[in-house]
């Protein structure tokens, strides 16, 4: 940043603007969350444009915002966090839908081909396990559910429930120090 703008004062949509461009790095895995969380409290402390240069230290794009653009990112390489936020939220609408199709699909096979097997002593009951992969590929491509979406997927799954238990956890500690 040139000598001469690093004394201009921030305004408040100049931090949130810092923010949002520490927020994409942190998105992107570039920085833990404590370090966003350090530099996310320095740059709210921040006074000048030249005083958040610390913070951007060895991040792709140094300092993402400039003088006389009220809160104008500069040509940052880290995605929005508004914007990664409405890919989780659609990647979670998408693997919520596969993840309950699956669930039907699959119940019924296991019906259908069991009722055919011991009750009706059908033979083809093994057609159902075919059905329900079919009707499971078939809702991935209109729901456009690739193999990718489905591992990111089941990826935040699992890291929502390890939070989920660890909330658990916390609750039950609290529980057992208030009942002592």
């Amino acid at each position: 940043m040139a000598d001469e703008n690093s004394s201009l004062r921030l305004g408040d949509s100049d931090r949130n603007a810092a923010i949002d461009a520490l927020s994409g790095h942190y998105v992107e895995g570039r920085l833990t969350l404590e370090e966003f969380d350090e530099r996310s409290s320095g740059v709210m402390s921040a006074l000048t444009f030249g005083a958040l240069d610390p913070y951007f230290e060895g991040l792709p794009g140094g300092v993402p915002i400039q003088p006389g653009a009220p809160g104008g990112v500069r040509g940052s390489t880290a995605v929005a966090p508004a914007e990664a936020e409405r890919d989780l939220a659609e990647l979670s609408r998408k693997g919520r839908v596969m993840d309950k199709v699956d669930g039907v699909a699959f119940t019924l096979a296991a019906v259908f081909f069991f009722t055919n097997l011991f009750i009706f002593h059908l033979p083809y009951g093994w057609l159902a396990w075919l059905a329900a992969i079919g009707v499971s590929l078939v809702g991935r491509a209109i729901v456009d559910f690739d193999d990718k979406d489905e591992e990111v997927w089941e990826e935040v799954k699992e890291k929502e429930s390890q939070e989920r238990a660890e909330r658990l956890k916390i609750a039950l500690e609290r529980r057992r120090a208030l009942e002592k």
